[in-house]
């Protein structure tokens, strides 16, 4: 089998997603949200938020034969909602942009007791700092572009970044205080597709064992708030299914540790990962194991309550020949960015980045980014 290009991709679609799966799947999404919204009772805690983006893109210094244009906007909108009665926990957040919309997140939780809590629905997985610190809105994150490795599952997405399971959470996890945190998950996780990785389906009869997921996040928590100073482990096993070629599966082990810290004005992000992929289907010796890595650090400063400066390298090693990432063109293996970020009031951000970027299809580029963000209430 020849590196530069994998067979399963030159291949019509088989074992496609069935579509009266996906409907059921968004439709109970949807039914899970209205009754919590309807049913919950009065005295109920629960909170609503509606976040919006508008991204900017100009690109310079395309290749010849690049696809990416040189200009894009991108607008977004996300709406999440969480209520809880005694013990119970709902939680729901709707994604949708110019291209596609489905639930981020939608699960119902029971609070075992105040150190332990358990989770039923489609969650994040859990071995990635930057996807569970700042999900989807872009209110929330710091930078416009997030590291490659943990973009969701978009074209250039190349770890499952959702589960439709259980979920787990531990200690410092359920609790805003110092002390020991542990997450897991397990249930279903992405598909390979014609685009990339797709997000699981929350209903779906044909996954049979094939397509699971098990996770988990350990860490301490230094302070005794969430997103304060914190070090940890991050691990992920997944049998990804491939719609393409349904004989071709691929087995991902992941093993990671990451860092956010402050020190006075400054705060670190970095996060480093190893990443096995087995493509289970006999091929030619040395082909059907391979490794790479992935590591990402950003700096960012604040200036004042309302300006910040920040800069992020992240990068990729081992990837050259893995027939893995050559399902993944739009991979961003190689960035060095420069930004800032200024907050109007509490609901509005402005944030500015130029940055130089590498995709694992070769394409490199300038970038410049612009990207307003709201939050109500």
């Amino acid at each position: 089998m020849s590196l530069n290009k994998i067979t399963w991709n030159n291949q019509a679609v088989g074992g496609t997603r069935n579509m009266s799966a996906m409907l059921a799947g968004r439709l109970a999404g949807a039914c899970l949200l209205i009754i919590s919204v309807l049913f919950l009772p009065a005295n109920a805690a629960a909170q609503g938020l509606v976040f919006v983006d508008l991204i900017g893109f100009e690109r310079a210094e395309l290749d010849a034969n690049s696809k990416l244009p040189e200009h894009d906007l991108l607008p977004r909108v996300t709406l999440f909602y969480t209520g809880a009665k005694d013990d119970l926990r709902f939680l729901a957040e709707y994604v949708a942009n110019d291209v596609q919309s489905h639930f981020g997140r939608v699960k119902a939780g029971w609070l075992l007791d105040p150190y332990n809590m358990v989770w039923l629905g489609r969650t994040h997985n859990p071995a990635s700092y930057w996807r569970n610190q700042f999900h989807h809105g872009g209110w929330l994150q710091p930078s416009i572009t997030r590291p490659g490795i943990a973009e969701f599952e978009v074209p250039g997405g190349i770890v499952p970044a959702h589960s439709t399971g259980l979920m787990y959470e531990a200690g410092a996890a359920v609790r805003d205080e110092t002390g020991p945190a542990f997450t897991a998950t397990f249930g279903y996780t992405s598909r390979l597709g014609t685009d990339g990785l797709e997000v699981p389906e929350l209903i779906n009869n044909n996954h049979g064992m094939h397509g699971t997921s098990l996770a988990f996040r350990l860490s301490y928590h230094f302070d005794e708030i969430s997103g304060g100073n914190e070090a940890g482990l991050l691990a992920s096993y997944n049998h990804i299914p491939n719609d393409m070629t349904p004989s071709y599966e691929i087995e991902q082990a992941l093993l990671g540790g990451f860092v956010n810290w402050y020190a006075g004005k400054l705060r670190v992000i970095s996060e480093f990962y190893a990443v096995r992929n087995e493509l289970l289907e006999p091929l030619p010796a040395g082909e059907s194991r391979e490794n790479f890595y992935n590591a990402y650090v950003m700096v960012d400063y604040s200036m004042d309550s309302n300006w910040n400066i920040y800069s992020r390298l992240e990068d990729t090693s081992g990837e050259g020949d893995s027939l893995y990432l050559q399902n993944f063109s739009k991979f961003v293996s190689s960035r060095s960015m420069l930004g800032a970020r200024y907050s109007i009031g509490r609901h509005n951000l402005i944030k500015f980045e130029v940055d130089r970027s590498e995709r694992f299809s070769g394409d490199t580029y300038k970038q410049v980014s612009l990207q307003w963000s709201f939050v109500y209430p």
